[in-house]
């Protein structure tokens, strides 16, 4: 294929991935001071501080998963601050009589004996609108890596992620040299191009013009930046396979190119969900632990 092929290839992949780049680049922008934005918005609710220690995260975790039952606790801060009720961020499980999500209650804990703290009877919201500042970051969350269309939203994140992974490849090639086309001669004076030849060549494509016209500034930004970036640039597409497409696109790629071993099934991991759950921790949060 020539290269001129390429060229509109990088071209309309470049137009087709760029608004799912740009929702996902400012909502990242924005989820990356999360914390601070949700205590600005929501401030943490304060209790009496005591002389005796606090409990561990993990201690009032447990405790919170037997006040709700029916829903899981991923995460926990792993470094409360005194005199802060401790607000684990729950995630309904599925009823299986509905197949729906069971109802929420938001729920506070006395970080120093693991009580809970009265408040008002209000049910967690479930959905996103109205857009108020309870829920607005959790939008912003769904919206950067499903486009808050479930797993139609994945799916299309997935894809995109792989044509990004493709047209850094596609880019990649574009930069390197062209290959100069030997004159006629009666006796072949030149057997190709030498190493440092391409190097010469190629280093162009790394350096921006200046002073120079509009239209080759933009083509020199285009293409050093995209070189200098490059391995950033990768990573962060084929991290957005990983995380949307991982058992379809990216398991079957990293073992057919790298013989990874299948997270699900690796042995050490087993053995440490088993002690976890042998320990008295929530197996159902583990499915790899049985």
């Amino acid at each position: 294929m020539s290269r001129h092929f390429w060229v509109l290839v990088h071209r309309y992949a470049g137009l087709t991935i760029a608004g799912f780049l740009t929702v996902a680049g400012l909502s990242g922008s924005i989820l990356a001071f999360r914390p601070e934005l949700d205590a600005w918005l929501n401030p943490p609710y304060s209790v009496a501080v005591q002389a005796q220690p606090m409990l561990s995260p993990l201690v009032l975790r447990e405790r919170a998963l037997r006040l709700a039952p029916h829903t899981r606790i991923n995460a926990v801060d792993l470094q409360p601050k005194p005199g802060i009720a401790f607000m684990p961020n729950l995630t309904a499980r599925t009823d299986p009589a509905t197949q729906q999500p069971y109802p929420l209650k938001r729920l506070h804990l006395n970080p120093y004996n693991g009580e809970p703290i009265a408040m008002p009877e209000t049910p967690a919201p479930t959905g996103y609108w109205p857009l108020t500042r309870h829920n607005i970051l959790a939008f912003i969350y769904e919206l950067h890596y499903s486009l808050v269309l479930g797993d139609i939203g994945l799916w299309l994140f997935g894809i995109t992620a792989t044509l990004w992974t493709a047209d850094c490849f596609i880019g990649f090639y574009l930069t390197l040299p062209m290959r100069r086309k030997q004159p006629f001669a009666a006796t072949p004076i030149a057997t190709g191009p030498t190493l440092a030849n391409f190097w010469q060549r190629w280093q162009i494509a790394w350096k921006i013009k200046w002073p120079s016209s509009k239209q080759r500034l933009h083509f020199d930004l285009h293409r050093a930046g995209g070189l200098w970036l490059w391995p950033l640039l990768l990573i962060f597409a084929w991290s957005g396979v990983a995380f949307n497409l991982n058992a379809a696109v990216y398991r079957p790629v990293m073992q057919a190119l790298f013989e990874m071993t299948d997270f699900d099934n690796f042995p050490a991991w087993c053995t440490i969900m088993r002690q976890l759950k042998g320990n008295g921790v929530d197996g159902a949060d583990y499915p790899f632990a049985s």
